[in-house]
């Protein structure tokens, strides 16, 4: 499972109550219950057995934890606190130097006893069980073992049931269902009375489960569910941003905060009678927080910038398209070994990554379509096959006589193609290696000629997902009207694609909105369209690509092929009688087509092109257009008043702040 900006929501909420937890001690019964067990839940949906499991485990978990706590060891002896982490060093207390990364050491445990589990018992559901039986076990029998192995065993069932509902598609947070929402509720309430009346605090860090652990299980996966299913986590805004942001380097925050903290805080209890009184105790310990969970956050951003130093994250391609002019290349994300530098591969401009050829799924035939790229792309390319050569049978690398553009590169990909579904990803863009899996599985499972998908956005540094959409795929006018307006993405890189579609169909010939004419057609040829709720694909916003701004001359010719492709467009509709059905959708291409002139309208040439393009649009139309967004409507009236630049600055601002 691809990481989603829900799940890093989630982590930033458990990272952030963690440090709570450390500095105030405020609510910290009603926190333990829960905040722990979300990471190993967490980590269980992520579960994937492979090759070398056990090794990328222990680096993963084990490393970390030892280069943190030597660091932290060198950090409290050359601060001359030797004494305090030495008395609390044992066989029981292997982290005393940096206590919370307990949970790195308990954790690789888990994955270990899993996969083992998973390997020997061929019943999902008896893993389960027999996950729940140990946990209880250790609970019950109230052994110390030592390195947190006791620690490990008993939150083994949180990682279990992270990985089952998983696969039973239960994580999805398409909305909690009312009765188990009221059920989840009154759980938690359940287990925070116990802990309130009984004066006791689950604890897995102390192993402290009382003589009831069941009920921190409960309790534990009630709030969770809970979590899971908060609506406001399944939007993209600038709090959940943050929240993601926060979940993405939990790990770094987790490590470094505790030590900082505890020597803050000594410091202030040395120096301040204000915080020896009952108020300066909470109010210091608040203060504490603040700093640092904001200071581990930049700490950990920093960390992770260092990493990123000429290194790039593995990606997929299927088919190529167009690489741009030699005048001005596409970045192209390609082929790089484990560990190799973008430095040490000078051969193309592009940052290169891996798994090129590392789909899931076998049965796959790659079809690479080299648009007279200026790099050496191709030549790497053949490189890599040397490396897996069960992929040579079912790989094709065409070379096109001349730069023609991206339809005539997505032609000829699908003339050549022979299997009965195909994808599209551009040359600058990737997908999860599980996505061709997944969907082909779903199409079959559903007789879907057509099946759409979710997608994450990336600028090269970030990346996050489109927010999901409910779509009505068993309503075609629907459908067309969703891609007409924009409600789903018109783009053939975001739907595996049943190849028997584009018989007959028309292909465009201009770069602008090829997509959109094709896949309009395409979905008129379907019988049956289905919508997987998922991101598969990874959408990169490259500055020199062909949607980009440049020059005035430039944008006019934009303009111009946007304007043939939208004439295929309309010129279908109307051969199919429904071009007055999607007025409204139709008006709203109108509109947008002028919006390559935009920030040129100062220009009196411009402008007299801009009230040319679809003379029949006008203020009237915009106003009384219900289909057209608020924000599109103030951007048309900032253009007709020339304004535009201003507002487009200001907008551009505005994303900056809330990335």
């Amino acid at each position: 499972m691809e990481r989603d900006i829900r799940i890093d929501i989630l982590k930033g909420i458990g990272i952030i109550l963690v440090v709570w937890g450390h500095a105030t001690a405020i609510l910290i019964k009603e926190i333990c219950i829960f905040h722990m067990p979300l990471f190993f839940f967490l980590a269980g949906m992520f579960y994937h057995p492979k090759q070398g499991f056990i090794q990328s485990r222990a680096k993963r978990l084990l490393i970390p934890f030892g280069e943190y706590s030597l660091i932290f060891a060198v950090f409290y002896f050359s601060m001359g606190l030797q004494g305090i982490p030495l008395d609390k060093l044992s066989i029981h207390h292997i982290a005393a130097f940096d206590g919370p990364l307990w949970f790195l050491v308990a954790l690789f445990y888990i994955c270990v006893i899993y996969y083992f589990l998973d390997k020997t018992v061929k019943e999902k559901n008896v893993i389960l069980i027999v996950s729940f039986v140990i946990g209880l076990a250790v609970a019950y029998s109230k052994i110390n073992l030592p390195f947190y192995i006791g620690q490990g065993l008993f939150s083994l069932p949180f990682y279990a049931v992270g990985k089952w509902m998983n696969d039973k598609g239960l994580t999805q947070a398409e909305g909690a269902i009312k009765k188990a929402t009221v059920i989840a509720i009154a759980g938690y309430i359940i287990a925070i009375a116990f802990c309130r009346l009984a004066h006791y605090q689950f604890d897995i860090s102390q192993l402290k489960f009382s003589s009831f652990p069941f009920i921190f299980y409960a309790g534990a996966f009630c709030a969770i569910y809970l979590l899971l299913n908060f609506k406001p986590f399944n939007k993209i805004t600038t709090t959940n941003r943050i929240l993601a942001s926060l979940g993405a380097n939990s790990l770094t925050i987790m490590a470094i905060h505790a030590p900082f903290l505890w020597l803050f805080r000594d410091f202030i209890r040395t120096n301040s009678s204000f915080y020896n009184t009952k108020l300066g105790g909470v109010i210091s310990n608040l203060i504490s927080f603040v700093i640092f969970i904001t200071l581990s956050y930049l700490i950990a951003l920093g960390i992770e910038q260092l990493k990123k130093l000429g290194d790039y994250d593995n990606s997929t391609i299927i088919i190529t398209s167009d690489h741009g002019t030699i005048d001005r290349p596409q970045m192209i994300f390609f082929i790089k070994e484990k560990n190799e530098t973008h430095e040490m591969m000078q051969e193309t401009s592009a940052p290169i990554t891996l798994n090129e050829l590392v789909q899931t799924f076998d049965d796959i035939e790659y079809i690479f379509v080299d648009d007279c790229s200026p790099d050496k792309s191709v030549e790497i390319l053949q490189r890599t096959l040397e490396k897996y050569p069960h992929r040579k049978r079912l790989t094709r690398i065409e070379r096109l006589s001349s730069n023609s553009g991206l339809p005539a590169v997505r032609r000829q990909g699908i003339q050549l193609a022979s299997g009965d579904y195909t994808v599209h990803c551009d040359s600058d863009d990737w997908m999860d290696v599980h996505a061709i899996k997944e969907l082909y599985t779903f199409a079959l499972s559903g007789h879907y000629d057509m099946v759409f998908y979710d997608f994450y956005r990336s600028d090269g540094v970030s990346t996050y997902a489109s927010a999901p959409r409910k779509v009505s795929t068993n309503n075609k006018d629907f459908l067309m009207s969703s891609l007409l307006c924009g409600r789903l993405m018109g783009s053939l890189c975001g739907a595996l694609i049943k190849r028997s579609l584009y018989d007959g169909i028309t292909f465009p010939r201009q770069n602008m909105n090829e997509d959109l004419a094709t896949i309009i057609q395409l979905v008129w040829n379907s019988r049956n369209v289905g919508y997987l709720m998922k991101p598969f694909y990874y959408y990169f916003f490259n500055p020199a690509s062909i949607t980009s701004y440049g020059s005035a001359e430039i944008q006019i010719n934009k303009l111009n092929q946007r304007k043939e492709n939208l004439d295929l467009i309309f010129t279908f509709l109307r051969s199919k009688g429904i071009y007055e059905k999607y007025t409204d959708e139709i008006n709203a291409l109108k509109v947008g087509s002028r919006m390559y002139l935009d920030r040129y309208m100062l220009m009196p040439r411009i402008r007299r092109i801009w009230h040319n393009t679809y003379p029949e649009i006008n203020s009237i139309t915009v106003i009384r257009h219900s289909k057209m967004r608020t924000l599109s409507k103030i951007e048309y009236f900032g253009s007709l008043l020339g304004v535009y630049p201003i507002f487009k600055y200001l907008k551009n601002i505005w994303k900056d702040l809330r990335k």
